[in-house]
């Protein structure tokens, strides 16, 4: 018999590592793709929570006074992509604009969203959709 020195991965072993980088694949790929739609919630939540504090600021300068929906966005929020909206404070994104939607009423009632720039903002609303 002719005993040869091989080197190298029998069929069978190449099987196996392709099949379990399939299965890592199978895993990871999902979780992936969920933490996208996590950071999205969580960036919405924290805009949201910003505008809050500003709206929440700006009272306590007003001392109890209520701030217009234009002072808000302009002089109570920073950053590249606020801008006040008629119904709200529009902030954007990635890509995509939001808006925070903004009350005359200090009750945050439906129906009663500010409607110009210059409207007085007496509650901000917990979404930004």
């Amino acid at each position: 018999m002719n005993k040869r020195n091989v080197k190298g991965f029998t069929l069978i072993e190449l099987v196996i590592v392709i099949v379990i980088l399939g299965i890592l694949a199978a895993v990871a790929i999902p979780r992936y793709v969920d933490l996208q739609g996590n950071a999205l919630t969580a960036a919405k939540k924290a805009t949201v929570g910003a505008i809050k504090a500003g709206f929440a600021i700006a009272v306590a300068e007003k001392q109890g006074g209520y701030p217009s929906l234009t002072e808000l966005a302009s002089s109570y929020m920073s950053g590249a992509g606020v801008v006040a909206a008629t119904t709200g404070v529009q902030v954007t994104i990635g890509s995509t604009p939001y808006i925070v939607t903004t009350y005359t009423d200090s009750h945050c009632t439906a129906g009663s969203e500010t409607a110009a720039n210059a409207d007085l903002v007496q509650c901000v609303g917990d979404t930004a959709s």
